[in-house]
């Protein structure tokens, strides 16, 4: 499910929308930014290896909190991403 939300950020930042819907518009121009990190983090989400807990609380406050840098432009996506992979063991 966290590896889907961060595809589907990416997707979202790739389609301009001018409806209205109930979901939170992505910071489009950060997540493009980020887009080859955030994907590589979906991988390494799917491939079964054993992640800290600590990590992977990271991704699901990245995309669960609508006032965080995932959906509001101008926060720094790339510091959060950053921490993200350095509490999965990445970086």
């Amino acid at each position: 499910m966290l590896a889907s939300g961060l595809e589907q950020a990416v997707r979202d930042a790739h389609v301009q929308s001018g409806y209205f819907t109930s979901r939170i518009p992505v910071a489009r121009d950060r997540v493009l930014m980020c887009e080859p990190d955030l994907l590589a983090l979906a991988g390494v989400l799917r491939s079964g290896r054993d992640l800290p807990v600590d990590g992977l609380e990271a991704v699901h406050a990245l995309l669960t909190d609508g006032a965080g840098p995932l959906y509001i432009w101008g926060l720094d996506l790339p510091g959060a991403v950053a921490d993200v992979e350095r509490r999965l063991g990445l970086a």
